[in-house]
């Protein structure tokens, strides 16, 4: 599990079983368009307002960094689901996957994506605001990661 501010990020792989909370939303998503668990790759959780954002990513196991193409916010209180806007030219990417995945998760080579997290942790060069992000990470932070 991520952790990051009021937010909580996990692979689906990490979920077992299924949090009360997370099944309404599942469920709400699987009405809204048939789909079923695991389809998503990670699921982001606002511990504030209990709102769940579903994501799918270009390729979690492959890329150092996974593209995320595709969004479904759920609200399991209201019930409520939206699609979120992902940028096309410039989508959103993820950072520390090893921190979304259990320990013995065997999609990725755990210990070298930890390694490359570590690598830029702290670097002055690094933008959080921005990092976040296809175009800036890929022109400003991969020429200076060289793993």
């Amino acid at each position: 599990m991520k952790v990051v501010g009021k937010c909580v990020y996990c692979h689906w792989s990490c979920i077992d079983p299924l949090p009360a909370t997370l099944c309404t939303a599942n469920s709400i998503l699987q009405g809204r368009e048939g789909s079923l668990y695991p389809q998503w790759d990670y699921v982001k959780w606002n511990r504030e307002t209990g709102v769940f954002t579903f994501a799918w990513c270009r390729d979690w196991d492959g890329e150092n960094e996974p593209v995320v193409v595709r969004m479904v916010r759920v609200d399991p209180v209201k019930p409520h689901s939206e699609t979120v806007s992902v940028s096309r030219t410039n989508p959103p990417i993820i950072h520390g996957k090893h921190l979304f995945v259990r320990e013995g998760y065997t999609g990725f080579d755990i210990e070298k994506a930890r390694r490359r997290w570590e690598s830029y942790q702290g670097a002055e060069w690094l933008d959080k605001s921005r990092m976040g992000f296809l175009k800036w990470w890929t022109e400003n932070a991969v020429p200076r990661i060289g793993l």
